[in-house]
C-alpha cells in the first residue's frame, strides 16, 4: 500500500495537521516578506536637486519661486523642473536675467545631492545612497540579483530536501536566513547590501517549495489542492504585509529587521514537526513512517494498531530492496518528464514575470501607493474561492489557462485606457493580479502533482528556478513605466497568453493519486484500454513482486 492508503486512517484535518500546518506557514510569509519587500525598501519617493547655495539639513521640498527658474532647467517630459540637473551656479553667484528666449548663460550640470520627500519614507535604500536618476538602475539590478541568485539555489536546495527530508532542511534552510536578514539590516554600504541580499535571496524560493511540498505530502491525494492552498494563503499573507509594515516602519534598517519575525518563530516551533511520512516511505525508511503516522493518528484522537499499520505500510525488508534511486538527471532522462518540465518551466516563468510585475508595479499607478499594493494583494483572495469552487468541477489545467487568459487580456486592455484614468487602470490591474494568482496558485498543486515522490521537490524546484529567472527579468519590465504607464502591461500580457497556450500541451491530474515513481508519472497521460486496470498501476511500487507477476498473468489470459 502507498501513503494515500494511510492517509484516511489518521484522522480528518485534526491537531496534528493543524499545528504542522502553522508551523510550515512560518517559512513561507518570512519568504513572501523578503520578496515583495524590495520595493519599499529600495522606495524612491519624490525628490529634487539640492543646490550648492541650500544647507541640506533645512532645505525643503518645496521649490521657492523665486529659486525653481534661476536653478533647474524645465524638463518638457515630466512638465516640470528636472529633478535631475540644475545650472552650475556657484553658492555665491547671482543668477542673471533670461533673454526673450528664455536661454540660460549657465552650463548644466547633475546632480549629486538631493532632497527627498519624507512624508512616507524617513530612510530607504535609493535616499540613503542616493540612487536616482542616473543611479536609479542600480535598485533594480540590486532586485534581480536577489532573484537570479535564487535560480540555482533552489534546484540545489530542492534536491537536498528530497535527499535529506523537509525537516532538515527547513532547519539549515531557516538558520541562514535569519543570519543574512539581520546583516542586510547593518549594511554600511549599497555594495554590502547588495551582497548580502543577494545571498539571502538564495533561501527565499527553497523555503517556499520545501514547506509546500511537505503540506501536499502529508494529505491524501484528494486533499492536495486544499492543502496546497493553505500554504499559499501563508504566502498571499506574506505577500501583503510589507505595505503594513512599510507604512508604520519608515527606515528601511528597522522595517528589515522586522522582515525576520517569521523566521525566528520557526526555529521556536521547529522541533514539533514531523518529517513527511510520503517522504519517509519512498526513501523506505518504514519504521520512522510508522512512527510518524501512528503519532499524528494519536494527536488527532486515533488509535492505529501495529498491525494495521504493518498491513497498511508493508515490510520494510522488502521495501528497501525495491526504493527507486533517482536524481536531477532523470527531468531530463526521460522523455515524458522532459518535455512536462520544459513546459513547466515556461509557464512558470511568463506567470512570475505577471505575479510579480503587478504586484511592484502598483506604486506606479498614482495615488496612495500603500492602499495599490494592498488592493493587488488583495485581488488573489477571490483566486482562493474560485479554485476551491470549480477545480473539482473543471480540473486544474482548465483554471491554469483560465487564469493566464483572463491575466493576459485585462493587462493588454491597458492600451485603451485614456490617460489620467487612474481607477480603470488600478482595476484591469487588480483584475490581472486576480487571473494570475488563480494560475499562480493552481500551477503549484499542477506542477507538484506532475512528478513522482522522489522527483517532487527538484522537479518542483526547476520549475521554481524558471520562475525566478522571469522574476528577475520584472524590475527591467517595470522600468518601462518611466517611457508610458501601459508598455509594462502590455509585455507582460503579450508573454503570459503565449505560456498559457503551452499549458494545453500538459495532462489534467484531477482525480489521479499522487505518482510514487517514474513509470507512475509517466503513464498519467495514457488513456486506460482495459476495463480493470493491471494490478501494477494500482498497487504501490512497494509491492510484492511475485503478487505483481501472478496477477498480472491472470489479467493477460482474461
Amino acid at each position: 500500500m502507498g501513503y494515500d492508503d494511510v492517509a484516511p486512517h489518521m484522522g480528518n484535518f485534526g491537531r496534528w495537521h493543524c499545528k504542522t500546518y502553522f508551523i510550515l506557514f512560518l517559512p513561507v510569509i518570512a519568504s513572501a516578506l523578503h520578496n515583495m519587500s524590495g520595493v519599499f525598501l529600495a522606495a524612491e519617493p519624490y525628490f529634487r536637486c539640492l543646490t550648492p547655495r541650500e544647507n541640506p539639513r533645512n532645505a525643503t521640498l518645496e521649490i521657492p519661486a523665486d529659486m525653481g527658474n534661476a536653478s533647474f532647467p524645465w524638463d518638457s517630459r515630466t512638465g516640470g523642473w528636472s529633478q535631475c540637473e540644475r545650472y552650475d551656479i556657484g553658492p555665491e553667484e547671482t543668477r542673471e536675467i533670461f533673454g526673450e528666449n528664455n536661454s540660460s548663460p549657465y552650463p548644466t550640470v547633475k546632480c549629486d545631492s538631493f532632497v527627498y520627500d519624507k512624508s512616507n519614507y524617513v530612510l530607504t535604500v535609493a535616499t540613503e545612497w542616493n540612487l536616482v536618476c542616473d543611479y536609479a538602475w542600480l535598485r533594480a539590478f540590486a532586485d534581480s540579483l536577489f532573484i537570479v541568485i535564487d535560480v540555482p539555489a533552489v534546484i540545489i536546495f530542492t534536491g537536498l530536501s528530497d535527499k535529506y527530508g523537509r525537516k532538515t532542511m527547513l532547519l539549515y534552510g531557516s538558520i541562514f536566513q535569519l543570519l543574512l536578514g539581520l546583516l542586510v539590516a547593518v549594511s554600511p554600504n549599497f555594495a554590502t547590501y547588495v551582497v548580502l541580499r543577494t545571498l539571502l535571496g538564495t533561501m527565499t524560493s527553497g523555503l517556499i517549495l520545501v514547506p509546500y511540498v511537505a503540506a501536499v505530502e502529508m494529505v491524501s491525494s484528494k486533499n492536495s489542492l486544499a492543502a496546497g492552498l493553505s500554504i499559499s494563503a501563508a504566502f498571499a499573507i506574506g505577500s501583503a504585509l510589507p505595505a503594513v509594515l512599510a507604512y508604520f516602519t519608515t527606515n528601511w534598517r528597522i522595517l528589515q529587521v522586522t522582515l525576520n519575525a517569521p523566521t525566528i518563530g520557526l526555529l521556536v516551533f521547529w522541533y514539533w514537526i514531523s518529517e513527511s511520512p510520503r517522504w519517509l516511505l519512498a526513501k523506505g525508511r518504514v519504521s520512522e513512517a510508522r512512527d510518524a503516522v501512528a503519532k499524528a493518528a494519536s494527536e488527532n484522537g486515533v488509535k492505529l494498531s501495529r498491525d494495521l499499520l504493518h498491513k497498511l505500510l508493508g515490510n520494510e525488508n522488502k521495501i528497501q530492496k525495491k526504493v527507486e534511486k533517482s536524481s536531477i538527471l532523470d527531468l531530463v532522462k526521460h522523455a515524458e518528464i522532459r518535455n512536462r518540465t520544459l513546459v513547466l518551466i515556461v509557464v512558470w516563468f511568463v506567470n512570475s514575470c505577471s505575479y510579480f510585475g503587478l504586484s511592484w508595479n502598483s506604486r506606479n499607478l498614482g495615488g496612495n501607493e500603500f492602499i495599490n499594493f494592498l488592493l493587488t494583494a488583495a485581488a488573489e483572495i477571490p483566486a482562493y474561492i474560485v479554485i476551491l469552487s470549480t477545480s473539482k468541477k473543471y480540473g486544474r489545467k482548465k483554471i491554469l489557462f483560465g487564469g493566464m487568459m483572463i491575466s493576459g487580456i485585462s493587462s493588454l486592455l491597458t492600451f485603451f485606457v485614456p490617460i489620467g484614468s487612474r481607477w480603470l487602470m488600478i482595476l484591469l490591474s487588480s483584475l490581472g493580479k486576480f487571473g494570475v494568482a488563480t494560475a499562480h496558485l493552481t500551477a503549484l498543486v499542477f506542477t507538484t502533482s506532475q512528478y513522482p515522490t522522489a522527483l517532487r521537490n527538484v522537479g518542483t524546484g526547476t520549475c521554481s528556478a524558471g520562475g525566478r529567472i522571469g522574476v528577475a527579468v520584472t524590475p527591467y519590465i517595470i522600468l518601462l513605466s518611466k517611457t508610458s504607464a501601459w508598455l509594462p502591461f502590455v509585455v507582460l500580457g503579450f508573454s503570459i497568453i503565449l505560456g498559457g497556450l503551452l499549458v494545453l500541451l500538459l495532462p489534467e491530474t484531477l482525480n489521479t493519486r499522487l505518482p510514487d515513481t517514474i513509470r507512475e508519472s509517466e503513464q498519467m497521460r495514457r488513456t486506460k484500454k482495459h476495463t480493470e486496470p493491471r494490478i501494477d498501476q494500482r498497487l504501490d511500487v512497494f509491492a510484492d513482486t511475485e503478487l505483481l507477476e501472478s496477477r498480472n498473468e491472470e489479467v493477460s489470459q482474461k
